[in-house]
């Protein structure tokens, strides 16, 4: 959609209207132009994210600003409120996004009747951050019309980045429309477009048309898809990501970078450093770290590791390649961290970081993510007939 005629319109008209309007009124029109904006492409699903957004509000915010930390009867109000906060909105993302596939695994013949929200996995990890930010004590209270403009600012309510809220209140505190930054939010939205529409979007047609194991049984092309597929997601979502962030920067935002150069990592954890950053960094502090981080003995140090990968594969999708496609990644991840504190230290360091050690780590890990493109892209019914060809049952 941010490809569409209609999205380039509206941020210009929403940028004039931020450029006129007095500093004190600018959350005031992200919140009105985004509430705009999602009724137009999701619908009436709007009628669930504007009461859950005001509703949370009410819940996390609403009471007398000196109850946020002083004294232990409100600190415990503030931490239970803020609990059940994060119980709802786990519940509603959960119903949503997993109650078919849930419903198909226990045969309870209602599958098809659960439709999720547009951006249902973005706007609730927004929610779920702040609630939890809320509940550690790091947020006061919140205005209200600031803590609608944080969810519903349209550039990334869709896709991404994650944002942080107080990452985008200092920012938006700050904003200033200058040419400096006019012309760098262009050129990053000009980049994404190059990123989507040529590249990606053409990618994808060639993928259509020979990356179905049902429609074709040629190994080469399929693997050949699987390759292209790899590059095409990058684009596609790169691609959108840039335009978000350029659309940003065209109000004198800053929201975070979610790409830089994944494919140029010669390990697995680095790859994660550099791919989908804001879900990776939102993934480290909401479950990583409340799992124990690395703060437990070692094998429970990869139990988490294993867990927060899987969390991102089911997050990715209701189907089990994206729990596989996580569990692969998980694999990887505990594989290299086995490999880094356990292997690294007692290795010469010829072995480490001479230019053939990196190549062979860099050919390993690409060799890796791309098995993981393999399971992300094909359905299980694919990747059975794909295991039927390569052992030769036909």
């Amino acid at each position: 959609m941010f490809s569409d005629l209609f999205y380039g319109l509206y941020l210009a008209i929403v940028v004039a209207l931020f450029a006129v309007m007095p500093r004190k009124w600018r959350p005031i029109v992200f919140a009105i132009s985004g509430v705009i904006f999602y009724a137009y492409y999701g619908g009436y699903y709007l009628l669930l994210l504007l009461p859950l957004t005001i509703i949370s509000w009410l819940v996390l915010f609403s009471g007398p600003k000196q109850q946020a930390d002083a004294g232990t009867e409100s600190h415990s109000r503030v931490r239970t409120t803020a609990l059940c906060a994060i119980v709802v909105f786990v519940s509603v993302l959960a119903y949503y996004k997993y109650g078919g596939f849930l419903a198909n695994i226990f045969n309870v013949g209602v599958q098809n009747q659960i439709i999720a929200p547009l951006a249902i996995s973005f706007f609730t990890f927004e929610f779920i951050h702040v609630a939890v930010e809320r509940y550690r004590g790091n947020i006061s209270p919140i205005p209200f019309w600031n803590y609608c403009a944080f969810i519903f600012f349209f550039p990334t309510m869709i896709a991404g980045p994650i944002k942080r809220y107080g990452q985008f209140s200092e920012s938006l505190a700050e904003a200033t429309i200058n040419a400096n930054n006019f012309v760098e939010g262009l050129l990053r939205i000009a980049i994404g477009l190059f990123k989507k529409l040529v590249i990606a979007d053409n990618l994808n047609t060639i993928i259509t048309e020979v990356g179905s194991p049902e429609k074709t049984h040629n190994l080469v092309l399929l693997f050949g898809a699987v390759f292209l597929y790899g590059l095409r997601i990058f684009f596609d979502f790169a691609g959108y990501s840039d335009i978000a962030i350029g659309s940003a920067r065209l109000f004198g935002l800053r929201v975070p970078e979610n790409f830089l150069h994944p494919y140029f990592q010669n390990n697995i954890t680095d790859f994660w450093r550099h791919w989908h950053i804001s879900l990776y960094t939102w993934l480290i502090d909401y479950v990583y770290i409340p799992l124990g981080g690395s703060r437990v003995p070692f094998r429970h140090i990869l139990l988490n590791i294993f867990l927060v990968m899987i969390v991102s594969g089911i997050w990715h999708g209701a189907a089990w390649n994206f729990i596989l496609w996580g569990g692969w990644h998980g694999i990887m991840l505990v594989t290299h961290r086995i490999y880094s504190d356990k292997m690294v230290p007692t290795l010469h360091p010829f072995l480490v970081t001479s230019f053939p050690a990196k190549a062979a780590a860099y050919l390993v890990t690409m060799l890796g993510v791309w098995i993981g493109w393999m399971i992300f892209m094909w359905s299980i019914k694919d990747l059975q007939i794909i295991f039927s060809l390569l052992t030769g049952r036909t």
